[in-house]
């Protein structure tokens, strides 16, 4: 009778040793193809394998497998098409839309152009075909509503087109694997399965177990998970196991050392603490590149004391850390075990092929334009000429190439010289050519031949080969010719579709070309087999390591227990458990990653370091995973925990030491601090690196010749001053005519902001396309509140002055309509689901905003007077300061009158609390806007200004007269402090405009936003940041 055995027992348990000992056995005795080994990931597969064969040699049939090279065995000789992800996107996008065009779909309808929608329906039909449940078995148990039926209808719908092109999916694949398991034996000549480093399995797995069942080879299970921590997800697995005939059998093992210990006392609610001496050390980086700084000085540290990098393991556990990594690898030389890829999509001659389809697809609109004309692999336009083209057309006001041809053309009004005109329509017509090449409508096999004849029209490889002559840099050379050869695959998979469908739209292509460029990546350094290795949560299973590294341990980081998507969450848990879906829980994803942290700190041997960033602030708090361990270590005589922290702040840059040196950067900032400081140098280091130092020391002497004088005492060109008179002259010819508050805030809160901004104008390179904006929003906003306003303004006033009571749920319903009505003035559009959802959260908020706002105006006895009210447009607003007449121009959002007196106050609407200014900002000049409300009121008794806040429903009096007004605080002022403020605005105006005048835009900035578009230009840093 068949062996059907579940081991269970503690991390790193002696059954393990004994299963491996079993298979080496068979293959000395030449019975390698009598057992199967079976894992969970391709590290250990490599890592038995080597096993293997050291153990026995040259050995021809060592069958290591994941699950997934089982059903590639199982499908041997099935000649059936799989399709790959970004051809199931494509038929997606198009059933989508053939569903909305015949009506079939009204909650998903308009979806279909949303390549974050298609993805998504592409990972949930992925996650219900692996859950084995078939379109009519989920139509018939999900909820009725169209939510989840249109789901199903899609999915039928999908099914219906693979089985008419006779193609399938991988999750199709597997389906068919167990079904081919069922009918025919296919691993009769195996006598024994081994599966080992498994707690749980997919639906899928499962399946095939369970076929598998049905021969007569023997099964084993090794799961070396036991800890003393009752977990969701391994009981599940046991009764599941169970129903299938195994036998369960425990194996206790008594831990042998502290890491194993700690792995099987983790998240026990009680237990007696751990004594630690230094096996566990805690590192704390302000950023993740310095916590990665000080693991490789400790990764250093146990190489040079004699230990292999392969037996050093970094786990990372968020992605974020990649590229910091290769960063610090690179920095100190030491190799890695992955591939340092970057995504194909990111590369230059990827992106300039994409900007050539875009272009095509869009009639060259002005920004892809400017990008074509930028380009330098496929060139249009002479590197020399590519910038100053640039800053010909930025400057030009200009929607599309039909418009630019127009424009020259004409040559009304150009900012262009005459020479650089015949070269532009040179350009232009080598690009109108470029795009009359690419079909609208043609064939897959047409439109991949257009991409390779492009490669080869424009010389890509020679130019590639050109730029390494130039330049001798073989990291770019390899990346470029590494980018063409992945393009050429990619269009060579494309190639295969040839029979799937006769003629596609050069949209739908370009679909599927982005799609599949998404998915690949080009390898700029390969990994070193004997490199430090790198793992992650997932693939560290079983991975036994000297010395182990667990980066990233802060909360928000990991554990990673986010939603998944807009369907498959916590949300929706119920009802997709009822449909038959294998969802986890938040519980069971919590206990999933707590299994496999344990894993990893119980396959540690001699020295674990957890480590994480808490940001320069130390604002960012453990993870609760890095917590449960610092429980259970024992505490000194002081009450302090015994584990080492280390702090790693900036300062850790700069070295105090020569021997704590580990790179060439490092040696450089020793020497500059040292000589700054005054302390000695050893000789011996300088005659080292002699020439290497010069000429770096150089090109900082260079750098800091300008840094000097831009920190200089003395205002000049280094600090943003302008003195030139020509240039003074055009300065004063850019002034408008009567001057907004938000132009002369802008100079206020930065003038170098206001410089590149208001003066050159100078743009983002490019600016990704939004439905609508935070500004679009507002606006929609101040006009619903306008539109409520006027319509219930006396009805809000005879409550106020003690008429009838004003009911605002009896308006809310009217609310609505202003609110529907007024969406498509900016943009909105009432068929599009995304807008839909912006109108539904607008509603909520308005709603509570005037609620509360209706209940405040009745308590206080103020009448909503006047809305919108413009200032300097038809009638002029003249500021008279000193011998100045300051043309001043503006809109209030709104006036309120106060009960029974001729007082008023002035409102200003603002989207949330971020734009909320105080005293101090107005006597500063960094805020003009309410002073200057009040002032432009010249022919009412202005009492106050104040915010009214859409996001928290408050009203804030920022600027109250005494009496009047009632309160306390700084934003309260008796009628002398008020004229004051008053002249202080005044102040400020004049000497706002004198400096732009004076050509004065140094850069000084009252207010540094981190999201300014010009921080990368004027390097103004409230603090210092690193990496």
């Amino acid at each position: 009778m068949a062996k059907r055995i579940v081991y269970i027992g503690s991390f790193n348990n002696y059954k393990k040793g004994d299963l491996i000992n079993r298979a080496i056995t068979d293959l000395k005795n030449n019975r390698g193809n009598e057992f199967y080994y079976i894992l969970p990931n391709g590290e250990l597969l490599r890592e038995y394998r080597s096993c293997f064969i050291g153990q026995v040699g040259q050995a021809f049939e060592i069958n290591l497998f994941t699950f997934d090279d089982i059903v590639s065995r199982v499908l041997e000789g099935d000649f059936t098409h799989i399709i790959d992800n970004p051809t199931k996107n494509l038929i997606l996008r198009n059933l989508i839309k053939s569903l909305t065009d015949e009506g079939m779909l009204t909650y998903y309808k308009n979806h279909y152009d949303m390549q974050g929608f298609v993805k998504s329906m592409n990972d949930i039909l992925g996650d219900i075909k692996r859950s084995l449940v078939y379109p009519d078995e989920y139509l018939a148990r999900c909820p009725k509503n169209p939510f989840y039926e249109e789901i199903g209808l899609i999915y039928a719908e999908y099914e219906r087109i693979l089985e008419n092109l006779h193609v399938t999916d991988r999750e199709g694949a597997y389906l068919k694997s167990a079904r081919l398991l069922e009918q025919k034996e296919i691993f009769s000549h195996v006598k024994t399965m081994i599966i080992d480093e498994f707690y749980d399995f997919r639906p899928i797995e499962l399946a095939i177990l369970e076929q598998l069942t049905k021969t007569g080879m023997d099964i084993i299970i090794n799961m070396p998970y036991l800890t003393d921590n009752k977990s969701i997800v391994i009981d599940k697995t046991l009764e599941v196991l169970s129903k299938l005939g195994f036998q369960i059998e425990y194996i206790y093992d008594e831990p042998s050392n502290v890491f194993e210990k700690l792995g099987k006392y983790l998240f026990v609610d009680e237990v007696d603490v751990l004594k630690v001496e230094d096996e566990i050390s805690i590192i704390n980086g302000a950023t993740p590149y310095l916590e990665l700084r000080k693991i490789f000085e400790e990764v250093k540290k146990h190489h040079h004391s004699g230990i292999d990098l392969g037996d050093i393991g970094i786990i990372i556990s968020n992605s974020d850390y990649l590229e910091p990594l290769y960063k610090v690898s690179a920095m100190e030389r030491i190799p890695l075990s992955i591939n340092k890829t970057s995504p194909l999509k990111n590369l230059p001659i990827a992106r300039e092929l994409l900007t050539i389809m875009e272009n095509k697809l869009n009639s060259y609109p002005k920004s892809l334009l400017i990008n074509r004309i930028k380009s330098s692999y496929f060139e249009v336009c002479p590197e020399d000429k590519r910038d100053l083209y640039e800053l010909f057309l930025r400057r030009e006001d200009f929607s599309d190439i039909k418009d630019l041809e127009d424009l020259l053309e004409s040559n009304k009004d150009l900012k262009i010289p005459m020479e650089e005109i015949e070269s532009l329509n040179s350009i232009i017509d080598i690009i109108k050519h470029e795009a009359n090449r690419i079909p609208s409508k043609s064939k897959i096999s047409i439109f991949n031949q257009t991409i390779l004849s492009l490669i080869d029209d424009f010389k890509i490889r020679e130019r590639i080969v050109e730029q390494y002559r130039d330049e001798e840099d073989e990291d770019l050379f390899l990346r470029d010719f590494r980018t063409i050869d992945k393009i050429e695959e990619v269009i060579e998979k494309m190639d295969l579709l040839i029979g799937f469908k006769d003629e596609i739209t050069i949209d739908d292509y370009y679909f599927l070309l982005v799609d599949h460029i998404e998915e690949e990546a080009v390898i700029e350094l390969e990994g070193n087999i004997n490199g430090l290795h790198i793992l992650d949560p997932i693939n560290s299973r079983g991975t036994i390591k000297e010395i182990i590294f667990i980066t990233g341990l802060a909360q928000g980081s990991y554990p990673a227990l986010d939603d998944r998507n807009y369907f498959i969450n916590d949300y929706n848990y119920k009802d997709l458990k009822s449909i038959g879906i294998d969802v986890k829980s938040y519980g069971e994803r919590l206990d999933n990653e707590g299994l496999k942290f344990a894993s990893i700190i119980a396959s540690c041997k001699k020295k674990l370091y957890l480590s994480y960033s808490s940001g320069y602030d130390d604002s960012i708090i453990k993870s609760l995973f890095l917590e449960e361990v610092i429980s259970l270590i024992k505490k000194d005589k002081d009450e302090k925990y015994t584990l080492k922290e280390t702090k790693v702040n900036l300062d850790y840059l700069v070295k105090k030491r020569a021997e704590d040196i580990t790179n060439f950067r490092d040696l450089l900032r020793y020497i500059i601090s040292s000589y700054f400081m005054g302390d000695s140098l050893d000789s011996s280091i300088l005659n080292l690196y002699n020439e290497a130092l010069l000429e770096v020391l150089e090109k900082i002497n260079e750098k800091v010749l300008s840094e000097v004088n831009r920190y200089g005492n003395e205002y000049d060109e280094y600090r943003g001053v302008l003195d030139d008179e020509t240039i003074i002259k055009d300065i004063k010819s850019m002034l408008p005519k009567a001057y907004s508050i938000s132009y002369l805030e802008a100079y206020s809160r930065c003038p170098y902001f206001f410089l590149l901004n208001n003066i050159f104008k100078v743009e983002q390179m490019e600016r990704e396309f939004e439905d609508y904006s935070p500004r679009n929003l507002g606006n929609l906003y101040h006009e619903v509140l306008r539109k409520y306003y006027e319509t219930y303004s006396k009805e809000i006033e005879n409550s106020v002055v003690g008429g009838s009571d004003f009911d605002f749920q009896d308006t809310i319903s009217n609310l609505k309509e202003i609110l529907v009505n007024t969406a498509p003035e900016i943009g909105l559009n009432l068929d599009n689901k995304k807008d839909l959802l912006v109108i539904e959260v607008a509603i909520d908020k308005l709603r509570d905003f005037i609620e509360k706002d209706v209940d405040r105006i009745i308590k206080d006895g103020y009448i909503p007077y006047e809305f919108e009210k413009e200032f300097g447009k038809y009638e002029s607003f003249i500021l008279n300061v000193r011998d100045r007449s300051i043309p001043i121009i503006g809109q209030i959002d709104r006036i309120d009158k106060l009960d029974k007196e001729d007082k008023y106050i002035a409102i200003d609407y603002k989207s949330s609390s971020g734009g909320v200014k105080s005293i101090e900002d107005m006597e500063s000049g960094l805020s003009l806007q309410l002073p200057v409300y009040i002032l432009s009121q010249e022919g009412r008794d202005m009492v106050a200004g104040a915010y009214s806040i859409i996001n928290n429903a408050k009203t804030e009096i920022k600027l109250g007269l005494k009496p009047f007004i009632r309160g306390r605080g700084k934003s309260i002022l008796t009628q002398e402090e008020w004229d004051r403020l008053m002249l202080i605005t005044k102040e400020n105006i004049y000497n706002i405009l004198s400096n732009i005048e004076k050509g004065d835009f140094r850069v000084e900035p009252q207010e540094c936003s981190p999201y300014c578009i010009y921080k990368d230009i004027c390097r103004y840093r409230d603090v210092l940041e690193v990496e």
